[in-house]
C-alpha cells in the first residue's frame, strides 16, 4: 500500500500537475517569512544571503507539504482497505499483489535503466550548479515507487494437515480422522478499532461428529468434547496473539454475534448452534457461555425480560479487575464483564445492567 502511495503521490504531483501551485505557495510563505526577519548584514551581502535562505526555506517547505500529502493519502487509502476488508470481505492486498505479479514481469533492465538514468540527470544538474527541489524529489519518488522491485503477498495453500500453536508459539501439526466430519469457522476480529494493523483473520476448525459429553477443564465440568476442544483452539489462538481476557471475551463474542438469530422455541445445545451457525438467543447466549468457561473462564448466568414476555440469557465473565469504574458486577471481590447478545451482528460488553434473576 505504500507503493500505491507513493504512485498515487507522483500522479497528483507531477502528472496533473500540483507541483506549481504547491511550489509557488512555497516562495510566497517564504518571502514572507523573510520580509519579517530582521537580517543585521554588510550591505552589499544582503541580496546573497536572501537568495540563499530563500532558496532554504522554499526547500525545507516543499518537502513537509509532500510529506504530509503522502501521510493523507496513505491514510485515505488505509480508510478505504479497512472498509473493503471489513464490510465487503474484499482483500485489496492480494488484488494488488495480482497486479504487480504482471507488472514486474521483463521490467527488470527498465527498473535498472530507469535508475540509472536518473542518477546520471543529477549528477549532470549538480555539475552545472543547477538546483530545482521539485526535480530533486521526482527523482526521488520515481526510484522509491516505479523503477523498483515488488514484494508480492503470497497465497497460502490450504493443506488437509492444518497447522495450530502451542501457548508457548510452538507450531503442532493435527492430523485429521478421515472417518470424521469437521467445518471450518472464520472470522474477523478487530482488537483496536484506531490501530493502523490489519483485523485478525481468525481460522479455527470444529469436529462436528466427535458430541459426546466428557468431564474435562480446569473446574472439571461437563462439556461436550467437540466444543470443549474447540474452545482450547480459540483460547491457543488468543494466547498466540497475546490477547487480554477483555479481548479473549470479545473473539468469542464476536464469532457469536456473526450466527443467525432464530425464533423456533427448541433450544439447541452448543455443539449443533456451532454446526448450524445458528440458535435462538437462549442457546447462543448458552453456547457462548460454554466456550468462555472451557477457555478457563469464570462465568456467571443471568436471564432478562426479551420480547413477547420470554427470557433470554445473558452472563458476566471475569476479567474487568483493572477497570476504574464501580459500576461492574462483582462476585468474591473481582469485576465482571456484563455481556448480552443483541441480534443482528452486534453485541454488548460493558458494565452491569439491569438483572432479573440467576439461573441455578
Amino acid at each position: 500500500m505504500i507503493s500505491v502511495t507513493g504512485i498515487i503521490l507522483l500522479i497528483l504531483i507531477y502528472v496533473i500537475p500540483l507541483n506549481l501551485v504547491i511550489y509557488n505557495g512555497c516562495e510566497v510563505i517564504s518571502d514572507q517569512i523573510i520580509s519579517e526577519m530582521v537580517i543585521e548584514v554588510v550591505e552589499k551581502h544582503y541580496v546573497f544571503i536572501e537568495r540563499n535562505l530563500k532558496a532554504v526555506l522554499v526547500t525545507i517547505h516543499y518537502i513537509l507539504i509532500i510529506l504530509l500529502l503522502f501521510i493523507i493519502i496513505r491514510f485515505l487509502l488505509y480508510v478505504i482497505q479497512r472498509y473493503l476488508y471489513l464490510a465487503k470481505d474484499i482483500d485489496v492486498y492480494e488484488k494488488l499483489s495480482d497486479i504487480l505479479v504482471k507488472y514486474d514481469k521483463g521490467l527488470e533492465h527498465i527498473n535498472f535503466w530507469g535508475k540509472f538514468i536518473i542518477i546520471a540527470i543529477f549528477i549532470v544538474l549538480i555539475y552545472f550548479k543547477i538546483y530545482d527541489i521539485r526535480l530533486v524529489v521526482f527523482g526521488i519518488l520515481l526510484i522509491l515507487f516505479v523503477f523498483r522491485k515488488y514484494k508480492v503477498k503470497k497465497k497460502r495453500k490450504k493443506s488437509i494437515i492444518r497447522r495450530t500453536k502451542k501457548p508457548d508459539n510452538e507450531e503442532i501439526l493435527e492430523e485429521r480422522d478421515p472417518n470424521e466430519d469437521y467445518k471450518l469457522l472464520k472470522w474477523k476480529y478487530d482488537c483496536n478499532s484506531i490501530s493502523v494493523k490489519e483485523p485478525i483473520l481468525l481460522e479455527v476448525e470444529f469436529n462436528i461428529t466427535n458430541n459426546h459429553r466428557v468431564m474435562a477443564g480446569a473446574t472439571e465440568r461437563e462439556f461436550e468434547k467437540n466444543v470443549f476442544e474447540f474452545s482450547k483452539k480459540v483460547q491457543n489462538l488468543c494466547k498466540t496473539y497475546e490477547l487480554s481476557k477483555e479481548q479473549r471475551i470479545e473473539v468469542v463474542l464476536t464469532l457469536i454475534s456473526t450466527f443467525k438469530v432464530e425464533e423456533e422455541k427448541e433450544e439447541k445445545t452448543p455443539a449443533q448452534v456451532i454446526t448450524a451457525e445458528a440458535g435462538n438467543f437462549l442457546s447462543l447466549g448458552r453456547c457462548a457461555i460454554e466456550i468462555l468457561r472451557a477457555m478457563d473462564l469464570d462465568v456467571v448466568e443471568f436471564l432478562v425480560p426479551y420480547e413477547k414476555g420470554e427470557t433470554k440469557i445473558t452472563f458476566a465473565v471475569e476479567g474487568a479487575d483493572l477497570e476504574s469504574e464501580d459500576n461492574y458486577f462483582i462476585k468474591d471481590n473481582k469485576k465482571y464483564y456484563y455481556c448480552e447478545l443483541l441480534g443482528q451482528g452486534k453485541f454488548y460488553m460493558g458494565h452491569q445492567k439491569n438483572i432479573v434473576e440467576e439461573p441455578r
